[in-house]
């Protein structure tokens, strides 16, 4: 019986780094180029196997596989890059992530299981009288997406300026990935109940990220999206062995 070949990056590098020089986000290139920064393991598992990054918990291995940090740098085959100029940022990461598993499994000998249970979550959710979101088209493709002070909001990013957030067509998890990690919910993950699956513009004054109550009643108020604690169907994915990663 032929072996099954599993889907790969044509090549691939990963380096261990001590501190955080280069970018935090994923972002990719038109020429099929995938590089993520400065993460621990536990983040590129689930990038790898969660649905959204912070839709899910990651459990089990080593102490290092959430603290050690890690540069991946890697290219898709020129065989599997049919259609990806056309592909926005989500489905280009969706269509990497057999092939960032295929990796993980062979630089850090990583195996998982996953399951499935009822837990606390932060749900996004439409307020009643329904989001205040101007919805735009699907930006261009860019380096992904990109969290800024500078003088503009890139395409699928944010810019603060002056206490007030400034979002150009960004999409719903981004938005939820950005007030849930400033904002203090950090003892449960957060899923996106918005129902809202395009690209939009908003503006909204920021109050103090620590004053929870004022911040939910400006979300409410400029935004019309509430997060509410819910309970809902989690992913956990049990790490049950991983090595530190062999030589490039």
């Amino acid at each position: 019986m032929q072996e099954s070949v599993h889907p790969s990056f044509e090549v691939a590098t990963v380096k261990p780094v001590a501190r955080c020089t280069s970018s935090r986000f994923v972002t990719f290139t038109q020429s099929g180029r995938l590089s993520v920064g400065c993460q621990p393991l536990a983040i590129f598992v689930r990038l790898a196997y969660l649905p959204q990054i912070q839709e899910g918990n990651v459990l089990g291995g080593p102490k290092w596989v959430q603290t050690d940090l890690y540069d991946i740098v890697a290219k898709v085959d020129d065989a599997d890059m049919h259609g990806w100029n056309a592909m926005s940022y989500r489905e280009q990461l969706e269509a990497v992530k057999p092939l960032l598993q295929q990796l993980l499994a062979e630089r850090f000998s990583l195996r998982i299981h996953t399951e499935t249970h009822i837990a606390d979550v932060y749900a996004l959710v439409q307020t009643k009288g329904g989001a205040k979101l101007r919805e735009v088209a699907q930006p261009p493709l860019s380096a992904g997406d990109e969290h800024t002070k500078n003088a503009d909001a890139p395409a699928g990013g944010f810019k603060i300026v002056n206490n007030r957030l400034i979002a150009r067509a960004v999409q719903i998890p981004n938005l939820l990935w950005f007030f849930t990690g400033r904002s203090g919910y950090d003892d449960a993950p957060g899923v996106n109940k918005t129902g809202l699956q395009g690209y939009y513009d908003f503006e909204m004054a920021l109050p103090d990220f620590q004053d929870k109550a004022e911040f939910e009643r400006q979300m409410k108020l400029q935004l019309g999206l509430q997060i509410e604690r819910q309970k809902a169907p989690l992913t956990t994915v049990i790490i049950d062995q991983a090595e530190k990663p062999t030589p490039n």
